[in-house]
């Protein structure tokens, strides 16, 4: 060919060629439309049989059709659960600035071409060609690989983190579900034997055989009575809507639980041994160990950058009198007066506020489960004073309604006997539901072993 040059056409195909694995590698557009869906049934959802909750990898079988345990509640959740579904977006985010902090840069392509004003005789056309690369950022790439991979294991254990406390939530729903549903059932089968004495009672009053001071008992706790079964049907309708909406299910989704959810109890010599464990096993304190790992090489890197940066390249060229020459340009930062100590003293203040954040959530990690451990102990001494007390007084109630259907005691002693007998057992409705939460609180903070 003349001059030993390619045709055009030729020196185009071969570019695209050498550049078209460099456009294979790059991402493409995809449209991802809103999910409009608000909420699911419980019938539609499944869980994948990789499924498993934090703290072991024992199995446990799932089937909606017959009634969710806790368990099962807790694997909805940890698959389904909006927060969750949030949660991992934000740390596929994470990864993702990680990533892009580590990576290096793009050798920069140089071209230019200078055309001679027409009439100038024996003027050709110049140009210049070149390629350079910075060749500062292998100074600091291995202490940004470093940080970039500190980095995505945080964010990985802030993401478990994240499902213990989901776990932790739908279990306290579980429980509290549960419990209230027992309540509504005691309240609603007292209201039924308390509504006979109310018409009773206004006869009585209309025809003046009882003062109103003496049917004052009788009127009080009917009311009593109604306004604790509305109080408990508002606070298990609100924990029923909290259960459906942390399982992603729709607000009029039926919630058919079985079992009581009671969490086994810990011993205190475990649970302290599980919290003081090191590395630690609480994901949240083994995140911020990882964010201080991480932290500390971005140190290194800023420190590193205050050595000179080297930016080296290679060009060719011509000029306009045809003569063509090649070489080389480098430049090299001098550190006088910069020198990166403005970042350096940023991650070193960083670094230092995340060894205080560390101290502070250790301090209270072990606060929180010591007044949780005595809260425990107080709920447990009370529980059994009241168990037996709350036993006795129903047998009570039980010999009570005989002599009151034969007409050996009057109604104001059967219902004061009532009263005490419902007092009895709501209080221990709510102990025990305290003592649940307060063993799901210990297991979320110390153990997060969970039972399968």
């Amino acid at each position: 060919m003349p001059n030993s040059r390619r045709p055009r056409p030729i020196r185009l195909l071969t570019l695209g060629l050498a550049m078209a694995p460099l456009l294979d590698a790059c991402a493409l557009y995809h449209a991802a439309p809103l999910d409009e869906t608000a909420g699911r049934p419980l019938a539609s959802l499944t869980v994948p049989a990789a499924t498993a909750l934090p703290g072991g990898g024992r199995v446990h079988a799932f089937d909606a059709t017959d009634g969710l345990d806790a368990t099962e509640v807790a694997m909805v959740a940890v698959v389904y659960s909006p927060q969750l579904r949030i949660l991992r977006a934000q740390a596929a985010v994470g990864k993702a600035q990680a990533f892009a902090a580590g990576l290096l840069p793009d050798p920069v392509f140089g071209l230019s071409r200078d055309q001679p004003s027409t009439g100038q005789v024996g003027a050709s056309t110049a140009y210049t060609r070149g390629v350079s690369w910075d060749f500062g950022q292998l100074v600091t790439y291995g202490a940004r690989q470093s940080a970039r991979g500190h980095t995505d294991e945080q964010v990985h254990l802030d993401v478990l983190w994240g499902e213990w406390q989901v776990v932790s939530q739908s279990r306290l729903l579980f429980v509290r579900i549960q419990r209230g549903r027992a309540l509504v059932e005691r309240l609603e089968k007292e209201t039924e034997v308390l509504r006979p004495f109310q018409p009773r009672l206004a006869a009585a009053l209309r025809q003046g055989t009882l003062t109103f001071d003496v049917a004052t008992t009788g009127l009080t706790a009917a009311s009593d009575v109604a306004r604790q079964l509305s109080d408990a049907r508002t606070s298990l309708s609100t924990a029923e809507h909290d259960l459906r909406e942390l399982l992603g299910l729709g607000a009029d989704e039926p919630l058919r639980l079985v079992g009581d959810g009671e969490p086994p109890a810990l011993s205190e010599a475990d649970v302290y041994v599980a919290l003081s464990a090191s590395p630690p096993r609480r994901p949240d304190l083994r995140a911020l160990h990882e964010g201080y790992a991480a932290q500390d090489a971005r140190l290194r890197a800023a420190i590193l950058g205050q050595f000179p940066m080297v930016n080296f390249g290679i060009n060719r060229s011509r000029d306009n009198s045809n003569i063509s020459s090649s070489g080389f340009t480098l430049s090299v930062s001098l550190p006088i007066f910069d020198r990166n100590q403005g970042a350096v003293r940023i991650e070193q203040a960083t670094r230092e506020q995340l060894n205080a954040e560390y101290s502070q959530r250790l301090l209270a990690a072990h606060s929180d489960v010591s007044r949780l451990l005595a809260a425990e102990k107080i709920l447990l001494d009370r529980e059994a004073t009241l168990a037996p007390y709350a036993k006795d007084l129903a047998t009570t109630v039980e010999h009570a309604e005989r002599a009151y259907a034969k007409g050996l005691m009057d109604w104001t002693t059967y219902l004061g006997l009532r009263q005490s007998a419902l007092a009895a057992d709501v209080e221990l409705v709510g102990v025990r539901l305290l003592l649940a939460e307060t063993r799901i609180g210990l297991a979320t903070l110390a153990t997060g072993d969970w039972p399968a």
